[in-house]
């Protein structure tokens, strides 16, 4: 065995694979792959160097199967035989299993890669976008199949979650027409979420919260609204500025409408402020249509804001957020 075919076999025994599948992977004997286990082991004992250790590990010689005992009944050497037979089958089934899985997880990752090596700074032609929702589409797909189609795993997997997420954005933007292109600037939660998507390391992992990932995407829209509130600060706007703000504030109360009523009660605070800035900008859009100019200084109310100060100053951020 060459040294490549060497360091896969103790690569693989290091994750833990069984020397049976080892064998199944890798297309060696069974013997081949114990004498190079026993091998690696005499290495680490002259290096000094103590073993990872392994469940149900034991690299004594292998020896071939011998055929049946011939004390056997003819039943009890066929069940012997099926027995021997369906634990092969199972391995095999395992070990490709393994397979499509790792494949899976390595072009999530690739995928994912891509889209966060642009995602801030870029800009994106239409077809880019395009191509990469076509991309999630497809590792979609790869990760049912991994996952056996079984719906249950399938629902509470973290690939396939992020995957779902990230494939109606880009589906979003698709339907803007080929005539665009977009600059990505992604918001800090969607920039974590490629992080963390990128530090999963199994197809199986199921720590990502998708109510959580909601929570700090109504948050971020929400210190959206801020910041354009605070560019309006003290400079003279006029109807159409008023209409504009007017309907993000609008928008933001439609979205946490549409929460579910355990996570909309977390943005209390959040609508409350909101509706003053609401009762403002009615008063001002007439004091706007009053006025020779057609346009008045925007000037919140000292009220409002000290809540708004109180919320990002104390970060009354939305709980676990």
């Amino acid at each position: 065995m060459n040294t490549e075919d060497f360091n896969e076999v103790i690569s693989l025994h290091n994750e833990g694979y069984s020397p049976e599948e080892i064998a199944e992977s890798t297309g060696k004997s069974r013997a081949t792959i114990y004498r190079s286990l026993e091998q690696h082991k005499a290495s680490l004992h002259l290096a000094g160097i103590p073993e990872v250790d392994n469940e149900e590990e034991n690299f004594e010689e292998y020896e071939e199967p011998t055929a049946v005992g011939h004390g056997l009944s003819g039943l009890e050497k066929a069940n012997e035989l099926k027995e021997r037979e369906l634990k092969t089958l199972d391995q095999k089934a395992k070990v490709e299993s393994e397979k499509i899985k790792r494949a899976t997880l390595k072009e999530f990752k690739r995928v994912i890669a891509g889209i966060r090596e642009y995602a801030q700074g870029f800009k994106w032609k239409h077809d880019d976008v395009v191509e990469t929702r076509d991309k999630l589409e497809n590792v979609i797909e790869q990760a049912h199949e991994a996952l056996a189609f079984d719906d249950e795993v399938i629902e509470e997997n973290s690939i396939v979650e992020i995957l779902n997420i990230l494939k109606e954005e880009f589906s979003q933007l698709v339907e803007s027409g080929s005539s665009f292109s977009f600059t990505f600037n992604l918001a800090p939660y969607k920039v974590d979420l490629l992080e963390f998507a990128l530090s999963i390391e199994s197809l199986d992992n199921t720590e990502f919260d998708p109510e959580d990932y909601v929570r700090q995407g109504v948050w971020q829209r929400f210190l959206d609204i801020i910041d354009t509130l605070k560019e309006h600060a003290g400079t003279s706007i006029g109807s159409e500025e008023v209409v504009v703000i007017s309907k993000e504030v609008e928008g933001f109360k439609s979205v946490v409408d549409e929460l579910p009523t355990g996570l909309k009660g977390e943005f209390d605070s959040d609508l409350d402020v909101l509706d003053s800035v609401s009762e403002y900008l009615k008063e001002l859009a007439i004091r706007i249509d009053e006025s020779i100019w057609g346009s008045k200084r925007f000037l919140l109310p000292e009220e409002i804001t000290e809540k708004i100060n109180d919320l990002i100053e104390n970060e009354v951020e939305p709980e676990n957020a």
